[in-house]
């Protein structure tokens, strides 16, 4: 019997990481004559008494299950590391490149930069010259900005000890410090950014001494993800807009001036409420939902959060703002539902429809925001008080709430976004997440219009266009269906 379990011993769910368990009737009693080691890898579980047994076997590895049903390892969890307060599974980067179809083998683990600060490194054997560029796009369409390496280094096989193990001291340094191309900057975007850089990175450029380029890149020199953000923010100052997924991409002065030159879209759109108001139709997800409902109205847990890890002290009155602005211009978050049929409704701009909720609590210095049980039971009060229905058309609730946890300590302080399924989904996340990081400095620096912004897309066209990819799909899959016999098999 395999089981993947949490730090606290519960089942996860598919797909998410966590340490694999061995149980079952054959499993052995414990190590011979080493009685402490057999205490530590052999645990008490109610699972393994339903499997037949009354111990579990902690492997130590770190593995998630696939929907297919089989088990995907990731790595080692002795080689989990915490950078600027993120845990970070370097066996579940390493899987991901290793997915990748000319990766041979990949090594990721943490180094000492120029700086001082931790690095990710990559070690990688690719049958191509340069894997950098695809490897680092691979990994940001599947991971988080502060999972991916800094600095990548090629290898031609991976070192080994006696017994025929990785021996990661052997691992070639990386090199920090590249030969750059001396071009100068041709355009004054190209000098900001230049600047910017020496700002951001600590580094500086003087009649006598040279750091930065514009063939310099960003992650060579020094730079996180923690730095891309505090990068583009120093950026919005200087009224230069870009995202952390276009600093990735993007890396040195002179490529991330041409991107931006190319991709600079000026907000000149006055938003009009009068044009997306009234009944649309469900999307298929919601479809789904309802139909799992059977004829009950939709309950309010189904919903989604998101946390944001702010680098600064933030002010509430102007985190209300920007929440104020992001229900004005995305009517996705004014959403109710009026009654079990086919329809929703939109509601107009009825103020408190993202109310901000500030939350203030202490960690001991052994607990974690993720892993505080404290936090846990805060935040399952408020997912529990969603409400997404009218009666008889009036709100009565709501289908967003934003908790601001505060803390003595900024690097334990959260930004949590709740939001209903009927509201957000996996495509609308990043763009709801990306508004708030871009507007938010504005309103604070009160360099913001209010009367100039894009409404975005028409949640009406936008649910049209979804039930329309669904039909097609549908149909697709029913004329793609393979005829002949099906062999059954036996579970096993």
């Amino acid at each position: 019997q395999l089981h993947i379990l949490n730090p606290d011993g519960k089942t996860q769910p598919i797909g998410v990481p966590g340490e694999l368990y061995i149980g079952g009737i054959q499993l052995a009693r414990g190590y011979l004559n080493n009685p402490e080691l057999t205490e530590k890898s052999f645990i008490q579980s109610d699972l393994a008494i339903d499997s037949g047994g009354q111990r579990l076997y902690r492997t130590g590895d770190l593995a998630r299950w696939q929907w297919d049903g089989t088990i995907e390892f990731l790595g080692r969890i002795d080689h989990q590391v915490k950078i600027r307060g993120n845990r970070i599974e370097l066996g579940e980067i390493e899987a991901h490149l290793l997915n990748l179809d000319h990766v041979i083998n990949a090594i990721v683990d943490v180094r000492i930069g120029p700086a001082g600060q931790q690095l990710l490194i990559a070690w990688v054997q690719s049958s191509l010259p340069n894997y950098a560029d695809d490897c680092r796009s691979h990994l940001l369409e599947n991971l988080p900005a502060y999972m991916i390496p800094s600095n990548w280094v090629s290898i031609q096989e991976i070192p080994l000890n006696k017994n025929g193990k990785l021996d990661r001291k052997k691992l070639p340094k990386p090199n920090f410090v590249e030969n750059e191309d001396i071009v100068p900057a041709n355009s004054r975007l190209e000098r900001k950014l230049i600047d910017l850089f020496c700002q951001v990175l600590g580094l500086q450029n003087t009649d006598h001494q040279t750091q930065v380029y514009t063939t310099s890149n960003f992650f060579t020199l020094g730079g996180d993800s923690i730095l891309v953000i505090m990068f583009i923010n120093e950026a919005r100052k200087k009224d230069i807009e870009f995202s952390p997924t276009d600093l990735f991409r993007f890396q040195t002065p002179k490529a991330l001036a041409d991107h931006i030159k190319s991709h600079t879209r000026r907000e000149e759109i006055k938003y009009d409420p009068t044009e997306i108001q009234g009944p649309f139709p469900y999307t298929p997800a919601l479809k789904w939902f309802r139909a799992q409902s059977k004829g009950r109205m939709m309950p309010n847990w189904y919903n989604q959060s998101s946390i944001v890890i702010p680098l600064r002290d933030l002010k509430a009155e102007c985190i209300q703002a920007t929440l104020n602005l992001l229900v004005k211009r995305h009517p996705s978050l004014r959403v109710r539902v009026q009654s079990f049929s086919k329809l929703c409704i939109l509601d107009s701009d009825t103020p408190n429809q993202f109310p901000l909720k500030i939350e203030k609590f202490s960690l001991n210095k052994s607990d974690s925001f993720e892993t505080s049980s404290v936090i846990s039971k805060i935040l399952k009060k408020h997912q529990s008080s969603l409400n997404i229905h009218l009666d008889g058309g009036r709100p009565i609730g709501i289908v967003n709430k934003a908790i601001w946890f505060r803390s003595d300590q900024l690097e334990h302080q959260r930004l949590v976004f709740i939001s209903h399924h009927i509201a957000v989904d996996a495509q609308t996340w990043p763009i709801l997440l990306n508004d708030f990081e871009k507007y938010y400095p504005k309103i604070e620096n009160q360099n913001f219009n209010f009367d100039k912004y894009n409404s975005g897309h028409s949640i009406v066209n936008y649910a049209n266009a979804l039930n329309d990819d669904y039909l097609a799909s549908k149909h697709s899959i029913h004329l793609n269906v393979p005829t002949g016999s099906v062999e059954k098999t036996k579970d096993t």
